[in-house]
């Protein structure tokens, strides 16, 4: 009888942690996509130094949650969408009209992470 309440507390265990990955993983990705759209809106609307802003706040909460997540299942996209971050942080000082496109492409890779994990 031990034997089964032990491997059904162990079973209850595993589910929990699983389920705090998932929501922690999706949790995360949507504040970075938030802070992304966030980056475009003020672009497009020629707020240029919000846009800078948060498109540094959100290359810091993507670096700061792709580094140590371990409940990432596929994690082929992290290089991609940090390089985008940098790229969007650069181009939004440069006030190029590319910053568009790229967080266009960063929001589709974060529409993948959320599907595929």
């Amino acid at each position: 009888m031990a034997r089964v309440i032990f491997c059904s507390v162990i079973f209850v265990g595993i589910i929990l942690v699983a389920i705090f990955g998932k929501l922690y993983v999706d949790n995360s990705v949507k504040d970075v996509a938030a802070k992304i759209e966030k980056t475009a809106v003020s672009y497009g609307v020629g707020d240029y130094t919000a846009a800078e802003a948060y498109a540094e706040e959100a290359f810091v909460m993507w670096d700061t949650f792709s580094g140590k997540n371990v409940f990432l299942a596929d994690k082929s996209a992290v290089p991609d969408i940090s390089a985008s971050l940098a790229r969007i942080i650069t181009l939004a000082v440069l006030r190029d009209d590319s910053v568009l496109s790229e967080c266009a492409f960063v929001l589709m890779k974060m529409e993948h992470l959320l599907i595929d994990n």
